[in-house]
């Protein structure tokens, strides 16, 4: 109820805020959304109707934009997306093109300023006609598949097959609010036929972007993640998932410069970030945070928008930042558990430029300072767990002068430690480097760490679930904790070291174009090179054809761990598991795609997210081995489970039909 009373009072305000094109410091701002676009350019009466001669550049969310000195008067345009002619939807005020259709016109004072407009009842407005006027999209996303599994009968028998399929819909008040509808239909979820589901409410986010601040109310929508180093909001599990998912609440932050103190030499600006979230029901979880930061310009000078520049402007920055957590979780009608984190951090942020180099090199320095405390609260408070973070970050990045090709490299540590009876904690270093060009691409990191832990007092359980699982946060609660699964073979371990290494290729041949990866996981105690696991992973994509494609992709994993009882022997072939996927796809268009595959494949639809992602095999086995559940009470055994799901993962046999559409 708390949630809807926001969304009403957000709708509500929204009667006193305007559309259209904006007058902007160099001329007038022009915009157009869409993120799938390839180009975007304005053609009009100021520049003879010329589809070149003023092009939008886009930034990171989708939204194109450019700003054009006009003079004084009537002028009229459209939008060029992809090739096709578009009036601008943002603007009500609209004209008879002489062909059917209609031309967006606006009006230009003498100040060269925008003039507002009263739209004539006899004009035609694209969209709904309210109080509001706003514009109605549809976007969605269709994905069918089929699995037919080789049963004990050496007969290919055919699953339940799925349908998934996502119906948005996007309400643009003005240009300034707009909401977003997620509905899905899904006949695995619901256990039942395809033609009985229902229309289902996935998730929802009403959007008000003010120009000093913008205010979001959400359900089930996973988008915040603060700006500290560690993320106090956010960045959840293995997989980085933003906050908000299986939450409804409302989050707004303040635009910087939202206050500026002109200091002659210094400019500050100050931003503050707010959230306030709950799960579902009044006897459910609570979350609550804050941010503030102070942001020293060391260039002296504002930022700048896509309206005043197609470039962005480098930044050389100091900001502070302090943000403060809080949880609520009840368990009964007189008792609850809560969880308060604390964070103070700093970022430096500086790049040096040459008129001749192709890109800045920048350095990015950044510490964080996070402690946390959980609570038993009930006629008295009782502290049962308590603990703090120290975290010193270094990242460099340049542009090399020579090659055209992106290079980085970055490094951080890590000091966790958890408070019982006794304590308990990791100091964890990380050092990596990125390199990418035209054609080839290269990553490597390295995370090695080292434990400090007690045996008499602290169980395996809280050894897991309070440092492994929730990284050592003092979250154990949080849902999308886990650990990755290279890592099961060297837990419980007083060191640790962990190896990635990323590889790939980008070549064409003729018409033939060529995308080679190879990704190595290494996993083992101390720097002496005594493996426990490595998994090696041979990834081909062939666009052999225009609308064709084969992609294969093969995984070798190699085991050494004697504690476990499972080690990989070739000569006798024990413990051996090699597995591929492969499939075939049609591509019909850039949005609709049909594949025949054969094994399990590793690209799936995320539950949480709704995007395809690289979790497919691991979701395999964890249905087989239920490792996270296993983990959190017992370690001994587990070879035998990794055993397991590793022989059905190589033994399975399934053809796999599937489709996606996007619209």
């Amino acid at each position: 109820m708390k949630f809807f009373k926001l969304l009403f009072l957000l709708v509500l305000f929204t009667n006193f805020l305007s559309a259209g094109v904006n007058s902007v410091k160099n001329g007038i701002g022009f915009s157009y959304e869409d993120p799938k676009a390839n180009s975007v350019t304005i053609a009009g009466t100021f520049n003879d109707w010329n589809t070149n001669a003023n092009p939008l550049k886009k930034d990171d969310d989708g939204m194109w934009g450019t700003v054009i000195k006009l003079s004084q008067g009537e002028h009229q345009y459209k939008f060029v997306v992809d090739g096709n002619w578009y009036v601008d939807p943002e603007n009500p005020n609209q004209t008879d093109d002489g062909y059917g259709g209609f031309n967006s016109v606006i009006v230009v004072n003498e100040e060269g300023q925008v003039v507002v407009k009263k739209v004539s009842e006899t004009q035609s407005i694209i969209g709904i006609k309210t109080k509001l006027n706003p514009k109605v999209y549809f976007d969605g996303r269709y994905y069918t598949k089929g699995i037919f599994v080789d049963n004990e009968n050496s007969r290919f028998m055919l699953e339940k097959p799925l349908h998934d399929i996502n119906i948005g819909m996007k309400i643009k008040f003005n240009s300034a609010v707009e909401g977003y509808t997620v509905m899905n239909i899904n006949n695995i979820a619901e256990g039942t036929d395809m033609w009985k589901t229902h229309l289902n409410f996935k998730r929802s986010i009403l959007k008000l972007n003010a120009p000093n601040f913008f205010l979001n109310t959400f359900d089930n929508f996973g988008y915040i993640t603060f700006d500290d180093p560690l993320h106090i909001v956010g960045d959840e599990g293995q997989y980085h998932y933003a906050f908000g998912y299986d939450y409804l609440g409302i989050y707004g932050k303040s635009k910087i410069p939202s206050l500026k103190f002109p200091f002659k030499k210094l400019p500050l600006n100050f931003g503050v970030e707010l959230l306030y979230a709950d799960q579902a029901g009044n006897d459910d979880g609570d979350i609550s945070a804050a941010r503030g930061t102070l942001e020293f310009d060391l260039n002296n000078s504002e930022r700048v928008s896509i309206y005043t520049t197609n470039e962005k402007k480098s930044k050389n920055e100091i900001r502070v930042g302090y943000s403060i957590y809080s949880a609520q979780f009840p368990l009964s009608s007189s008792s609850s558990k809560r969880q308060i984190s604390n964070e103070v951090d700093f970022q430096l942020i500086y790049k040096i430029e040459r008129s001749n180099w192709k890109g800045p090199i920048s350095f990015d320095f950044n510490g964080e300072y996070y402690s946390f405390e959980n609570s038993d609260i009930d006629s008295i408070t009782t502290k049962w767990l308590n603990g703090d973070i120290v975290y010193l970050g270094l990242g460099v990045g340049f542009l090399n002068v020579k090659f055209p090709a992106s290079f980085d490299i970055y490094g951080n540590f890590q000091r966790n430690k958890l408070n019982f009876d006794e304590s308990l904690s990791k100091n964890r270093i990380v050092l990596g480097c990125n390199f990418s060009n035209e054609h080839i691409s290269a990553k490597l990191e390295m995370s090695c760490w080292k434990n400090y832990l007690p045996d008499s007092t602290v169980s395996w359980s809280d050894y897991y679930k309070y440092l492994e699982k929730t990284d050592g946060n003092g979250r154990w609660y949080q849902k999308y904790s886990d650990v990755p699964f290279e890592q099961y073979t060297i837990l419980g371990y007083n060191t640790g070291l962990l190896w990635g290494l990323r590889l790939g290729c980008r070549l064409a041949i003729g018409s033939q174009k060529f995308d080679i990866q190879y990704q190595n996981k290494v996993a083992q105690i101390d720097f002496t090179y005594n493996p426990k696991y490595i998994e090696n992973e041979v990834i081909l994509n062939w666009k052999i054809a225009k609308h064709w494609g084969i992609y294969s992709n093969t995984r070798i994993p190699y085991y050494n761990d004697s504690f476990l009882e499972i080690k990989t022997d070739y000569n006798s072939w024990e413990d051996v598991f090699i597995c591929n996927f492969s499939k075939i796809t049609y591509f019909l268009s850039d949005n609709i795609e049909i594949s025949l595959g054969w094994g399990v494949n590793p690209r799936v639809l995320n539950a949480v997210t709704d995007e395809f992602y690289d979790g497919g095999r691991q979701e395999f086995m964890a249905s087989i081995g239920d490792f996270e559940n296993y983990l959190e009470n017992n370690y001994k055994g587990l070879g035998e489970k990794l055993r397991t799901a590793e022989q059905r993962l190589m033994d399975e046999q399934r053809i796999g039909i599937e489709a996606v559409v996007k619209f």
